[in-house]
């Protein structure tokens, strides 16, 4: 398997004016198996500012090593997990995309 995911998040201006590190992670599972087929975490450095932050995570999403092979016609779905650390401020959200057939 082998895609880019895009994720966008968004931080106001209240939070952001502390901000100095992000994590983003994405976990990718086959519905069909049952499996995790790919997962990728993409940490960020930040600079604090007193505006909203929006920022676009494209992320390329390969498979595991040893994960099994992603087949025409399965069922995928991506959940996304964003954490943003700011002195002693955290805040954690989860999401998870809509379902996808794979296509080979």
């Amino acid at each position: 398997m082998s895609a880019t995911t895009l994720s966008t998040v968004a931080v106001p201006a209240s939070f952001n004016m502390y901000a100095a590190t992000s994590r983003f992670t994405i976990t990718v599972h086959n519905l069909t198996t049952g499996q995790t087929v790919a997962t990728k975490t993409a940490p960020r450095t930040l600079t604090p500012a007193a505006t909203a932050r929006r920022d676009s995570y494209p992320v390329p999403m390969t498979s595991l090593p040893g994960a099994p092979a992603v087949n025409d016609g399965d069922v995928l779905q991506a959940r996304y997990s964003y954490q943003i650390t700011g002195g002693i401020f955290r805040s954690s959200d989860p999401a998870e995309s809509e379902t996808a057939v794979a296509v080979s």
